[in-house]
């Protein structure tokens, strides 16, 4: 008997669960030409540490990881081991 009820329990709440989702239409995807892409120059050679470092902070707040890594690198490169650069 309570298992006839909890099998339909889940079943309705199975249901309901696919029911509830959504299904992403063309409209609700956005893509960004390749010529839109701005893309951030590569350090500087004649750029101070403390200048890359605030670049690579600006690209890492803009969700640029991998561009800041460059800078960061750079950073690093350039004043040797510093672990504020080396924890970014």
């Amino acid at each position: 008997m309570y298992r006839g009820i909890f099998i339909m329990l889940a079943c309705a709440s199975f249901s309901l669960c696919i029911a509830a989702q959504k299904v992403p239409s063309p409209q609700d995807t956005v893509l960004t030409p390749a010529g839109q892409v701005q893309r951030p120059e590569p350090p500087s050679p004649t750029a101070s540490a403390r200048e890359l470092e605030l670049a690579g902070d600006r690209l890492r707040e803009q969700k640029l990881y991998a561009d800041a890594d460059d800078y960061y690198v750079a950073v690093l490169k350039r004043c040797g081991d510093n672990a504020v650069v080396r924890n970014k």
